[in-house]
């Protein structure tokens, strides 16, 4: 689930982000990074895996990972068919 996003995302606090699931299977700090193709756009996607913070303990008997997405984007996907 999100908990913040930029003012312009048309994601609010509590929503779901659907993307590739590999982006959740992420071990504590550590990072991914590709394209990917969301809503007919081609994003580069960074995403790092917390190690944990003040209010993301990391020790205890339950997890509470966050993890930190970056989307640019660099293209529309075009409805054109290219034939060689």
């Amino acid at each position: 689930r999100i908990i913040a996003a930029t003012d312009k995302s048309k994601y609010k606090k509590g929503d779901i982000l659907w993307i590739d699931p590999e982006f959740f299977e992420l071990q504590q700090g550590t990072g991914k990074s590709k394209i990917v193709l969301y809503d007919k756009i081609y994003y580069a996607v960074g995403c790092y895996s917390s190690r944990g913070y003040r209010e993301f303990k990391t020790t205890g008997d339950y997890q509470n990972d966050v993890a930190a997405f970056m989307f640019i984007p660099i293209g529309k996907k075009s409805e054109k068919r290219w034939y060689f």
